[in-house]
């Protein structure tokens, strides 16, 4: 049966510990923070540019 198959699967994992799971969602939040800096910094460059060539 397939859910026999899953479970078996199951539990073959390696779950993280929770001091992983912490430290890897906190290095994506930071990852997270740093591209919406950069992307938000390009965007005003680029509205500035715009601004500058439409006058």
């Amino acid at each position: 049966c397939i859910r026999d198959r899953s479970y078996t699967e199951l539990r073959k994992v390696v779950w993280p510990t929770r001091q992983e799971a912490v430290q890897t969602t906190f290095i994506v939040f930071v990852a997270v923070c740093v591209v919406s800096l950069f992307l938000y910094l390009c965007d005003i460059v680029f509205l500035q540019l715009v601004r500058l060539f439409t006058l």
